[in-house]
C-alpha cells in the first residue's frame, strides 16, 4: 500500500506495508507527483444522489467514521445513521436503520487487520479495511434480513488505480452475479463524485426468509480485497 503520513482515528464506541495499523491511527496515501488527467465525464454512469432515506435500509461503513452530517453515500442523507466497522472487528449485532431505530440484522465480518484511507477523501469512500497476507477475499455476510428485494451498493476501491475488487453477491447458495469497481490505469477512483462501475457497484435481489446475504470482495487488479461501504436499500418491486 502506498503511505507515508498518518492522521489521527477515532473509533466509535458503540461497535464494538507491512505491519498492521494501530487502532488509533489511520494511514494516509504518499503524495503523487502527478495524477492522471481526469477522465471524460460519463454522465448517464454518475451516481444522482436519493436523499430520501428508507426507514429499513442499512448503512455499513469500515475502518473511518465521518461522523453525522457528513454521510455521502449515493443514497440516504448527511444526517442518517451509519454503523461503522473499525480494524479487526468480526461481528456487529443489530445494526441500526438510518431513522436511528434498531433492527435484528446481524453483520459478519471475515477476518483482516488492515485499513487504510483515500487521499481527497472525507466521507464514507475515505476508509478501508484489508488483509495483510494479501492472500484472502474479504467477505461480509448479512443475517435475518427482512424478507424483501433490495438494491445493494458496494463501495471497494484501494488508493491505487490497479486496487479494485470484484464484488459477488450471494442470497442463500444463489449468486447474483459479479462486477468490478475501476482499473482503468487512471486515479477517477479519489473524484468525489460516485460513480457506479468506478467507487462502486450495485445489485438488485430477492431475500427469500431465512436466507443469509454475503457479499465478497474478490482481488482483481492487485492482491488486496476491500470493503469501503456498503448500502443495503429495500425497494418496491
Amino acid at each position: 500500500m502506498l503511505s507515508s503520513t498518518l492522521i489521527p482515528l477515532v473509533v466509535l464506541s458503540f461497535f464494538g506495508e507491512n505491519e498492521p495499523v494501530q487502532k488509533s491511527q489511520i494511514a494516509t496515501p504518499v503524495e503523487t507527483k502527478s495524477l492522471a488527467p481526469a477522465t471524460p465525464e460519463r454522465s448517464s454512469l454518475r451516481a444522482r444522489r436519493t436523499t430520501a432515506s428508507s426507514d429499513g435500509a442499512i448503512n455499513i461503513g469500515f475502518a473511518y467514521d465521518p461522523y453525522q452530517g457528513n454521510y455521502d453515500g449515493v443514497v440516504g442523507s448527511p444526517g442518517d445513521v451509519w454503523n461503522f466497522v473499525d480494524i479487526g472487528t468480526t461481528a456487529v449485532d443489530y445494526l441500526r436503520h438510518p431513522n436511528a431505530t434498531g433492527s435484528t440484522v446481524r453483520l459478519r465480518i471475515s477476518r483482516h487487520d488492515g485499513e487504510w484511507a483515500i487521499k481527497g477523501h472525507s466521507g464514507i469512500f475515505q476508509g478501508y479495511i484489508y488483509h495483510n497476507c494479501r492472500c484472502v477475499d474479504l467477505e461480509a455476510t448479512l443475517l435475518d434480513l427482512a424478507p424483501a428485494r433490495y438494491k445493494a451498493y458496494v463501495y471497494a476501491h484501494g488508493d491505487a488505480p490497479n486496487q479494485n475488487a470484484k464484488i459477488e453477491i450471494i442470497v442463500g447458495d444463489r449468486s447474483i452475479g459479479q462486477k468490478a469497481t475501476a482499473n482503468t490505469g487512471s486515479w477517477e477512483f479519489r473524484s468525489k463524485e460516485f460513480e457506479e462501475g468506478v467507487q462502486y457497484v450495485s445489485f438488485e435481489f430477492d431475500v427469500p426468509p431465512g436466507k443469509n446475504v454475503r457479499i465478497i470482495s474478490h482481488r482483481d487488479g492487485s492482491d488486496y480485497s476491500m470493503f469501503n461501504a456498503i448500502q443495503l436499500v429495500p425497494i418496491a418491486e
